[in-house]
Parts: structure tokens; sequence; C-alpha cells
């Protein structure tokens, strides 16, 4: 059974309740003399009021839009539309919100081209009234809008700097991939809109945070952790008094315990959630409260209150334009009807909810409503209808689960049911059709006739019976057979899911592990003025690292690639930072950068003598910083460096293309290479993945060309900025293609002299 689970999308509220500031507002509306000026100080008492008294905060907006209006304050009129189709979504009015917000797009957008006095202010705007676009069309089901436009609203957040903008879209965005069932997504952007409210101390955005990726664990079957994360959330919601998201965390628990069957905790949690939502006139939470409750009465049988429970919800999903809702709650009516022995119901109610599944392309709910149809079918004897629905929810599940094998034993034993079926209809009708023609000849014969022409006619209906007899036999121990067959299959899918989770779980832990590993010189505002570093691993864990360590008046910085990716290259990339922190007290300074060579290979090669004949080996750049005498030093093996000069001009160094593991000549001296702080701007160091790494459209490699031609045109000085262009660079040339190897770019922007 498919249970309604509610993943918060709150928009980040950026201007709480305030009693203060509504009436240090006031007053500054009765000292204002600029129409103008009068328009944004309404327009800010309107938003003030967008979530505690949305109705208010439209009366007021529209005051200030008509002010605006008489005045051709453009920007005024942009916020005050903004402001009324926000609360009209505190509402639910969709319609009526996103007629003024596409009104508050189109004022944005113009104004974004002419006004640069408030050019900031603008963008932030349009970016929220795309957010918002975006969160209408997630509360109506149309996820395919909705992420377009979270998209676009990221991206302007991105450019401004927007971090609470920023996190909210990634909230908004890790919403509608879970709808869509791409929980890995999903997921990623969780954790990016987790860190950055960590970052802010934002708990109300953390609490959120730990709701939504609660319900992500839940969905993979992770209850354990699910209830970590949701625990998490009611804790912090309950510290701030944050009422909503109470509810929330209450409505999610109650869930889990539901699909545990501990019915008494799930009843306890959703009656919380219930009343909660019913002080706050929460109808989203009301409903899904509801009809979970309803969902308990359900599985103990309890069938008038359930449906009660459930008619109820669908109800109040209409009038709220949750069209999801209404279909996965339509589906549910439907099982209680299958349950009761009510067929005919049953399937009325369920081919409702996959049709409106099927508009929507909401994935999930097509296989739930697929699956109930398929049971109702086959109960009511409809072979043909239980195999077409069969086959709709085999589909559907491949697309999420791809188990092929076990939907092709399953579909044999409906066609075997259904070729049984029409078999004997067919032999039936021929029966019937000699039954009459014997008759009518029998009328102008004589009564020998008659009584030969009976007993051909008995003789042909005993055969056919026998017949029919014997291939009912055949078939149903065919089905037998397959029935054994798919229930071998099912516990072996079982056990290799279970399998493949334990590996999965081992390498995301064994990702925590390497991350502690590795370095990034971030907070040494002493030896250079900004960093920038993309580290895009090609499997979970990475072959490549970066680490730094700083001795007496000096900073090295290393970029290394170990020998393979994946876990293989992870553990040797363990392996190397280890050796680096041994061997780095050994170098002491600059002077002896070209010794490091030996100490990493004689470190490496101890592994190497102790493991057999494995192949170990790094390739590594390394940049020496020597604040004192405000110099660079340059040194690697089989590694590039790219450096920057103060005319922009690019200058590549190619050390030594020799591994330094056990197959290094006994005798190997990289070359050192110098700067002055005064000569260059930045340096960059690399690993081989991005140059190798082939486009989805030429087919050919990145190339150290473009590499150069991209560095070249970066304005460094802005490294938020340059992360998401050189971001964009390399997953534009991806694409939709493999990528071949683990990617990592550090660039140090020098302090200058």
């Amino acid at each position: 059974m498919k249970l309604i689970l509610n993943i918060s999308f709150i928009i980040l509220i950026l201007q709480g309740f305030s009693q203060n500031k509504i009436d240090s507002l006031n007053i500054a509306l009765l000292h204002a003399k600029i129409d103008t000026s009068k328009a944004n100080i309404i327009n800010l008492l309107a938003f003030e009021f967008k979530n505690i008294n949305p109705d208010t905060s439209i009366y007021l907006a529209n005051k200030g839009l008509l002010l605006s209006q008489n005045n051709n304050y453009e920007l005024g009129i942009a916020e005050s539309n903004l402001c009324i189709g926000q609360a009209n979504l505190v509402l639910s009015n969709n319609e009526d919100a996103l007629l003024s917000l596409t009104k508050a797009k189109m004022f944005f957008e113009k104004l974004s081209l002419s006004n640069k006095k408030n050019l900031k202010r603008i963008k932030k705007n349009l970016a929220n009234t795309l957010n918002t676009i975006g969160n209408v069309y997630i509360s109506s089901g149309n996820y395919e809008l909705a992420l377009k436009y979270q998209k676009e609203a990221l991206y302007i957040r991105q450019i401004i700097h927007d971090k609470t903008g920023i996190s909210s879209s990634f909230n908004n965005i890790a919403l509608i991939y879970s709808k869509l069932g791409n929980y890995s997504e999903s997921l990623k952007n969780h954790f990016a809109s987790l860190k950055i409210k960590e970052m802010l101390q934002n708990k109300k955005g953390m609490a959120i945070s730990y709701n939504n990726i609660g319900l992500i664990y839940k969905d993979q079957k992770n209850n354990e952790h699910a209830l970590e994360y949701l625990t998490k959330s009611l804790a912090l919601a309950k510290e701030l008094n944050l009422s909503n998201i109470m509810a929330t965390s209450y409505l999610n628990i109650g869930v889990i315990y539901l699909s545990e069957k501990k019915f008494s905790e799930a009843l306890y949690n959703l009656n919380e959630s219930y009343k909660i939502s019913l002080k706050e006139n929460n109808k989203e939470d009301i409903s899904n409260a509801v009809g979970n409750i309803g969902s308990v009465y359900y599985e103990q049988n309890k069938f008038d209150e359930a449906l009660k429970n459930v008619n109820q919800a669908i109800k109040i999903k209409t009038e709220i334009g949750d069209n999801l809702g209404v279909a996965s709650f339509l589906n549910l009516i439907g099982q209680i009807y299958q349950k009761k022995g009510d067929i005919k119901n049953a399937i009325e109610y369920g081919e409702k909810s996959l049709n409106l599944a099927k508009e929507l392309k909401a994935v999930e709910q097509i296989k739930e409503s697929s699956s109930t149809l398929y049971m109702s079918y086959q109960k009511q004897g409809n072979y043909k209808k239980a195999y077409e629905t069969q086959n709709l929810f085999f589909s559907t599940r491949d697309s999420i689960l791809s188990e092929n094998n076990q939907r092709e034993l399953v579909k044999q034993e409906l066609q075997y049911d259904f070729e049984k079926q029409a078999l004997a209809d067919s032999l039936n009708y021929v029966n019937q059709k000699k039954l009459a023609a014997i008759e009518n000849e029998a009328k102008f014969k004589t009564e020998k006739n008659k009584r030969y022409t009976l007993y051909v006619g008995l003789i042909i209906v005993v055969v056919f019976s026998i017949f029919i007899f014997n291939r009912f036999r055949i078939t149903k121990k065919q089905k037998n057979i397959i029935e054994e067959q798919s229930h071998k299959l099912e516990l072996t899918h079982h056990q290799l899911e279970e399998k493949t989770k334990e590996i999965k779980d081992s390498i995301l832990y064994s990702k925590e592990i390497q991350n502690t590993f590795l370095k990034s010189p971030t907070n040494s505002e002493n030896y250079f003025k900004d960093t920038i570093l993309i580290y895009k691993p090609k499997d979970i864990v990475s072959g490549d690292f970066y680490w730094y360590k700083e001795i007496g008046n000096e900073l090295f910085v290393v970029v290394g690639d170990c020998t393979g990716h994946g876990v293989p290259g992870a553990i040797i990339s363990v392996l190397a930072i280890q050796s680096l922190e041994k061997t780095i007290l050994n170098i002491k300074n600059h002077d002896n950068l070209h010794l490091l060579n030996d100490y990493i290979k004689n470190e490496f090669n101890s592994y190497y003598n102790v493991g057999g004949h494995v192949s170990i080996g790094l390739d590594y750049s390394i940049v020496c910083i020597n604040k004192e005498l405000k110099k660079l030093y340059l040194s690697g093996s089989g590694a590039n460096i790219l450096v920057k000069d103060k005319n922009n001009e690019l200058s590549i160094h190619k050390f030594d293309s020799i591994n330094i593991g056990g197959n290094t000549p006994s005798i190997y001296e990289p070359t050192t290479i110098s700067y002055n702080f005064s000569d260059i701007q930045s340096v960059f160091l690399y690993t081989d993945g991005i140059i190798d790494q082939k486009g989805v459209e030429t087919g050919k490699k990145f190339g150290t060309k473009k590499l150069k031609e991209l560095i070249q045109n970066l304005n460094t000085n802005d490294s938020e900025t340059a992360i998401n262009i050189i971001e964009t660079q390399i997953n534009s040339w991806i694409g939709n293609a493999d990528q071949i190897d683990d990617i990592t770019l550090l660039g140090i922007q020098i302090i200058e002299a």
C-alpha cells in the first residue's frame, strides 16, 4: 500500500513575524512624503503579514500596487504582485498565485535590463518569484515545470551569492526529484541545502532538511536512519516552537510506524500532527494526517472509519490542488473496497487513481495504482485487463528497480491464464455451433439419422471435453512451475538487494572516511587570497586527492592522482596522504623539495613489497609557498601545473611522466621551478581526468588547450563564480556520456607582493 508522505517544501521565510518591525514600518509610513517611498513601506508590511495573515497581506499589497500604478513605479508594481502571489500560495489559491507571479516576473525581467541602481534587489526578487512559481507547480503536481523554475531561481541566486536563497532552491529541487523517484539526486540536493543552513546556523532550515532527509531514507527502506533524522527535526521544531514543522515531523514519524505495523505509535504521532495542523489551519498537513489515520484503520480492517477519513483527505486535497495526493488516496480507497470484497468499486477508484497519475507522469503512483488494479481485475476474472495492468506495473517498476527477470516470469504466468481462458471460450463457441448445426439437420432427417447425428455430437463433446481437461492440467502444472520459479527469483532478488545495500553503505562510509583525509587550504589567508576547488570523483570514492601542510614559514599544497579510481584508488589515496604526512617533515623547506619523490617512493615501496606484485603508484604536483621570501616553488611527478602571470598569460610546466610507485627508476630527481609573488596572479594544479575526458558531442578529449582557454578567461577574484563556470563547462562537455576518470582542479590566487 502506498502511503502519503508529506515532504516540506517550505519557502524559507526571510521576513519572520516581528511586532517591533511592523510598528517601525507603520511609523515610517506616517512620516513618508513621497508616494514611491509609501509604496515600498506598504509592500514591506504586506510581506510581513504574508505567512501569519495572508488575507491582510493581499489587502496591503493591493494598496501598494494601486499607489505604484498611479505613479508608474514599476519596481513597486513588481514587488506588490510578488507578495500577492506568495500570499495566495499560502492560501492554496494556485491559479490566482500564478497570475500575479507571472506579472511580477515580467516586470522584474524588464527592470533587470534597465534599472542598474537597484539591480541586486531586482535580481533577488526575480529569483524569489521564479522560486515561488516553482512551488506553485509543486503544489499542483506539475514537476517538470517546477524543476525548470527552481533551477532558474538557483542560477540567479548563485550569481548574486544569496546563500539563504541557494539553500532554499536546493531544498525545493530535492523535493521535486524525490517526487519523481530520483532519490540519489534528491539526497544530493538535500545535503547541499543542509550544509549551507548549518554554516548560517539556520536552525529552522536545518529542521526542514532533517525532515526531508529522513523521508528519503524512509523511501529507501532504511527506517532506522529515517527515524534518526525525523527525530532531530522534531526536537529542533519543539525548541523553536515551529508548529508547521512539528506537525510535519509527527506526521512522517507516524507514517514510518504505520509501515512497521506499530499501530498505537502510528496513531499517537498522526493525531499529534492532526491537532497541531488543525490549530494552524494547515490544510496540507490536515489532509495528510487524516488520510494516514485512514490507512491505519485500513490495516486494522476498520473499513468504515478508513473510508470516512480517506474521503475527507481527498476533499481537502482537491480544494488545495494537490493532485498527486488525490491520486494516492483514490488508490487507497480502491484497496479498501478490494479488501472488503467490493471489486466493482475497487476497480472504479483504481482506474480514477491510475488516470490521474498518468496525467501527472508520477511514476511511483502509476506503479502503485496499476498494482491495485491488477489484483482487482484478477479477482474479477478479467485476465486481459489483469495482464495489461500487471504489464504496466512491471514497466514502471523496472524504471525504478530494474527487475526485468521477475517481470518476465509473472508475465508468462498471466499469458498462460489468458490463453487458457481464451481457449476455453473458443472451444465452447465451437461446440455450440456444432450442436446448433446438428439440431437443424435433424429436423430434415429420419429418426435413425437423428440418433446417428446425436451420437456423433456426443462423441465430439466428449473428445473436446477430454482435450479441455488435459489442457487445463498442463496449464495448471506450468503455472505451478512458474510460481515456484517466481518465488525463488523473488528470494534471490531480495538477497541481492540486501547485499547491494550493504556494499553501497560501506562505500558511502568509506567516502566519509576519505573526506576526513582531504585538506583544502581554504583558511590560509597569510599565503594566498583565495582558492578555486573542483573535486569530481568518477565513482562515490576517488583516487584523486588534495592536501596541504604548513611547516614554519612555508605552506606545501599537493594535488595527487593515484593508480585507478573508485575503491582501489581511494585506498591508495589514503596511503599517499599518510606517506605525505610522514615524508613532508623530512623536507623541512623548499630547498629539499627535489627529495620528496625519493621519500614517497620508499614509503610506497614498503606497501608494494608487502603486498606482492600489485601496481601502487602516484602522480602528483606540489606547490611550496614561502610567505617570508614571497616566492613560489613548483615540482611534481607525472603531472602538470598552469601558472597565470600578471598579464593574464598562461605557462604550463610539465613534470616528467614517471609514476613514483614501485616501478619508478632508482635514480630520479624532479625539477623545481620558482616564481616571485610579484610575477604571477594564480597557479592551477590538476589531474589528468579533466583533460582526458571525452565530450558527448565530439567524442574528442577536453585537452590542455581547452583547459588553458577556460582558465585564461576566468576572473579569479570571484572564486564562487569561477567555480560555477568551470563546473558548468565540464558538465556540459560530459553531458550524458560516462565520466572516464576522477577530476580534480585546485586554483590558488597569490597575494600581491
